[in-house]
């Protein structure tokens, strides 16, 4: 698998969560496990659990940069979308750039027409608060080659 295909799974995990948000991260694994239908990796499994471990805290930095909107006015796909690029940064899983490229693509991909620039803007606005350089950001937003390996998914032990 793709790192960009690891994030995918990682973010259908999070979108996934908005509709079973009485069930543990490992309930939500499992169940997609147990679909057979979405390809998962150690790192989708490890943004995912960064993701359910930091979601208050990512709600707040979400809410923080919201301008005239209110964060239950962000559709699931944007939410999922920005907890699941705002914990790779958190975790310092990959490189600030590379976070928001994914997330504006997995945005093009998932959400709405203007759903990409709005995550575009709120993630850049986030990296301005965390000191990232303007030409780093340039930088970092290529593509990565990093392959992770596909694995069949077992429900972390709690």
């Amino acid at each position: 698998m793709t790192r960009s295909e690891s994030r995918e799974a990682a973010f259908v995990l999070t979108f996934e969560q908005f509709f079973l948000s009485d069930e543990s991260a490992e309930d939500i694994i499992a169940g997609a496990s147990e679909c057979g239908t979405l390809r998962m990796s150690q790192y989708a499994l490890n943004v995912f659990r960064q993701v359910c471990e930091r979601a208050p805290a990512l709600d707040e930095q979400i809410a923080r940069h919201l301008k005239g909107w209110t964060l239950e006015r962000i559709s699931p796909v944007c939410r999922s979308i920005l907890r699941v690029a705002l914990a790779e940064i958190a975790a310092d899983f990959c490189p600030v750039g590379v976070a928001i490229n994914e997330a504006v693509e997995l945005a093009k991909k998932y959400g709405t027409d203007d759903d990409y620039a709005f995550v575009n803007g709120l993630l850049g606005a986030v990296a301005k608060e965390l000191g990232t350089p303007e030409e780093a950001l340039q930088a970092e937003a290529l593509p990565e080659a990093t392959e992770d390996e596909e694995l069949p998914v077992q429900p972390q032990e709690q």
